[in-house]
């Protein structure tokens, strides 16, 4: 599970997309990183929700993978 911000604390909601920043930087990730494991994406997603949240949010994910897990690359 991926939530958008850490647990007790509010989701950063200020864009001008008609997502929200969370949503804008997972998308962009998936796209950008689909030949990436799950782990690596979750990642880029949060480093990239704190430096455009500067600090205020950070997403939250847990897990219990046993190994990498890759999406299906479709074309």
């Amino acid at each position: 599970l991926v939530y958008a911000a850490s647990p007790g604390k509010p989701a950063y909601t200020k864009s001008s997309d008609r997502n929200s920043i969370f949503t804008k930087n997972l998308i962009e990730v998936i796209k950008e990183n689909q030949a990436s494991d799950l782990q690596s994406m979750i990642m880029k997603v949060r480093d990239k929700m704190v430096r455009d949240s500067e600090y205020d949010q950070v997403p939250w994910d847990e897990s219990s993978l046993t190994r990498k897990f890759f999406f299906d690359q479709v074309n």
